[in-house]
């Protein structure tokens, strides 16, 4: 990885954990990210509200995977259907 590259991706992982921890206390994280990094384009801060958003539809995809997984199970463990 190049030195730029390493660069972005620190500034981008130093925004994104700001931001992470604003949306974890229950803040607005996007406008948390607006607020602390002023000179920020918006577009980095939309980057970053956007990854925290595409986690957390991530963790419901897998919750929900989860959920119809362990129904699955049970039906198996309880034997045919009568």
């Amino acid at each position: 990885m190049s030195a730029r590259a390493d660069i972005r991706k620190q500034i981008m992982a130093h925004i994104l954990g700001a931001m992470t921890e604003a949306d974890a206390a229950g803040h607005d994280s996007f406008a948390i990210g607006r607020r602390m990094f002023p000179e920020v384009p918006i577009e980095v801060i939309t980057e970053a509200w956007l990854e925290i958003e595409n986690r957390k539809v991530e963790a419901w995809w897998q919750s929900v995977e989860r959920t119809i997984d362990g129904e699955l199970i049970s039906r198996a463990a309880e034997g045919p259907a009568r």
